[in-house]
């Protein structure tokens, strides 16, 4: 093993970025040459590294099980969030453990650290030690509920995008939670956003909306 490359990475670094992957297509050609060498070392060698730090990742990802999310206010232009990090950025308002938030809404830790991950990349949340909200007396109690505030600006802002049914969309949503408008989680809300961007047809107007929503949601 001379050479090693992978999206923007060379040598060491991309054979980690490459061994994360859970997935791909492999093809192999013969007698391919390269004017870059990164690797000295014997192949076995390369391998028994990667290995540990391989290793090292997998315990840091555990460790980061055990913290917290704190979001961090940014004006960004595309802002569009999957299903868990939705969910990430609710339960960060009840400074949940990312261990329990993943038992929470029922995923894998190793799917929720990959959404974090992606997070911290663009600067929208940084991880914090429970211990520390604790100390300064920062811990919930009890689930905070949204907001009557909330609810007339998501109704205006949804009625510009779908028309007059905005109103009876919304309502059947949290219906469909079992919950009403007085006693909606706010740990619920990302899962709800993420249903209402689903009725609107533009994806540019569906990332505006959802952009909106979060830039809401941190305020609350």
């Amino acid at each position: 093993l001379k050479f090693a490359k992978y999206d923007n990475f060379e040598g060491f670094k991309a054979l980690v970025e490459l061994a994360k992957l859970k997935e791909g297509e492999f093809f192999f050609e013969e007698k391919v040459t390269s004017i870059d060498q990164h690797f000295s070392e014997d192949s076995n060698k390369i391998l028994e590294d990667l290995k540990k730090e391989l290793e090292k990742l997998k315990t840091s990802g555990l460790t980061k099980l055990s913290k917290a999310v704190r979001l961090i206010p940014k004006t960004t232009k595309n802002v569009i969030l999957n299903p868990i990090q939705w969910s990430i950025v609710a339960f960060s308002q009840n400074f949940l453990s990312l261990g329990d938030i993943a038992k929470s809404i029922n995923v894998k830790a190793s799917e929720v650290l990959d959404a974090v991950e992606d997070l911290e990349k663009r600067g929208l949340i940084k991880l914090i030690e429970k211990a520390d909200i604790e100390r300064k007396g920062d811990k919930v109690k009890e689930e905070k509920k949204v907001p009557s505030i909330f609810w007339k600006t998501l109704e205006k802002e949804f009625a510009v995008l779908v028309g007059p049914v905005a109103d009876s969309i919304i309502e059947d949503e949290i219906e469909s939670f079992g919950k009403n408008k007085d006693n909606f989680p706010l740990s619920r809300l990302p899962k709800l956003i993420e249903r209402l961007s689903q009725e609107i047809d533009s994806p540019s107007k569906r990332l505006e909306f959802q952009k909106k929503m979060l830039t809401l949601m941190k305020q609350l």
